[in-house]
């Protein structure tokens, strides 16, 4: 939406009120941010208008086909590449997201990634007084697994959220996975060491009549599933 890739570059005060559409085909790995897909901070970073009354602003929206990777779709920023340290956290603050994300990809070849926020870190990231406002409505597919979070989709290091909320509301229609599908209100799945506090998740989780699930489908108002250490304080 702002910039396409700033690696070891902060974005501050940016603010997208685009649009993004996918309706082509990709071989490879599908990347969008709705400020950009990857950078090394954010801050006072906005996607979409909480003042609009005309119509949506900064969604995204997915309707093409992937035929040979994954597709990673994220409201703000797709990665983060500051190296922060258990000792110097890399803080990301004052940002949100707005826009609702939109999966209609008849089914993609690898796993499929939606969040709000953030979809992966590198360790030790601290995000403060951060919000998602934006629906992640998903009626497509993955021949491996499907990964849905207000703030991340699938949690790979080491993260704090402080003062965070998601307000987007998540909604599963149409869904044929040859896996597993994982919701959560802030992440997906988490896979290292995550904690939130001060925090809360105030959206709605629909699931339609025609899902087709072959595995499981996970839901969590914070964390869907988690295989490592997960803590929260203060949270509601």
């Amino acid at each position: 939406g702002v910039v396409a890739y700033a690696v070891n570059n902060p974005l501050t005060n940016c603010t997208n009120l685009g649009s993004i559409t996918f309706t082509g085909e990709t071989t490879g790995i599908l990347y969008i941010g709705g400020i950009t897909r990857i950078a090394d901070l954010l801050t006072n970073c906005v996607n979409g208008s909480k003042d609009d009354k005309t119509g949506e602003t900064g969604k995204i929206v997915i309707n093409g086909t992937s035929h040979g990777g994954a597709v990673v779709v994220s409201g703000l920023i797709e990665q983060t590449k500051s190296g922060g340290t258990a000792e110097a956290h890399a803080i990301n603050a004052n940002n949100h997201n707005y826009g609702n994300i939109y999966y209609s990809t008849p089914s993609a070849k690898a796993y499929v990634q939606l969040c709000g926020i953030l979809r992966q870190s590198n360790d030790y990231i601290d995000w403060n007084h951060c919000s998602n406002h934006g629906d992640i409505i998903v009626s497509g597919g993955s021949e491996v697994a499907i990964y849905v979070g207000g703030f991340e989709a699938r949690h790979f290091n080491h993260t704090t959220y402080n003062n965070s909320h998601n307000y987007g509301d998540m909604e599963v229609k149409a869904v044929n996975s040859g896996g597993s599908a994982y919701c959560g209100g802030i992440v997906g799945y988490a896979n290292k060491a995550i904690t939130i506090t001060s925090s809360s998740s105030n959206g709605a989780f629909t699931v339609g009549k025609d899902v087709t699930i072959k595995d499981n489908l996970y839901f969590g108002a914070m964390v869907s599933m988690t295989g490592t250490t997960f803590t929260t304080t203060d949270c509601s």
